[in-house]
């Protein structure tokens, strides 16, 4: 998806579908340090900074055992094991349903063109001169 923060104060949870612990789903933010970071159950993987205001492409993809973190188009990632067993609904704009004691888990940016893919990695190497400008085929 595309997204564009308001500031770069705070972490910015953009969509979750996780517990209060962050142990049985997953979510996808930026924290205080300006760094994208996705949370899969128990892990806790790292991407690139994202310290200003201006619009960017972000995705994250598991592909096997790994999480990419992409970020306009240039991923970094790391190892995660174990199947998704979460069974909480998607919220969109903070980190998930049950978000307990996370009482900064808001999000202050805009989001365009959001795409949640099951079982089909989009991007599997480097984009960064073909970021994508339409939707993706269904497949």
């Amino acid at each position: 998806c595309w997204i564009k923060r308001a500031d770069t104060s705070g972490d910015d949870w953009f969509w979750g579908n996780t517990n209060y612990n962050v142990n049985g789903g997953w979510a996808f933010h930026i924290t205080t340090g300006n760094t994208l970071q996705c949370r899969f159950m128990t892990y806790n993987i790292s991407g690139p900074v994202l310290a200003d205001t201006a619009w960017h492409h972000i995705a994250a993809v598991r592909n096997g055992n790994y999480i990419t973190i992409y970020k306009d188009g240039i991923g970094s990632g790391g190892s995660v094991s174990g199947a998704y067993s979460g069974n909480y609904g998607l919220t969109i704009g903070n980190l998930g349903p049950y978000y307990g004691p996370y009482t900064n888990a808001r999000c202050t940016c805009w989001t365009d063109d959001l795409r949640i893919t099951k079982g089909v990695a989009r991007y599997t190497s480097n984009f960064s001169n073909d970021l994508p400008t339409e939707y993706f085929p269904t497949q």
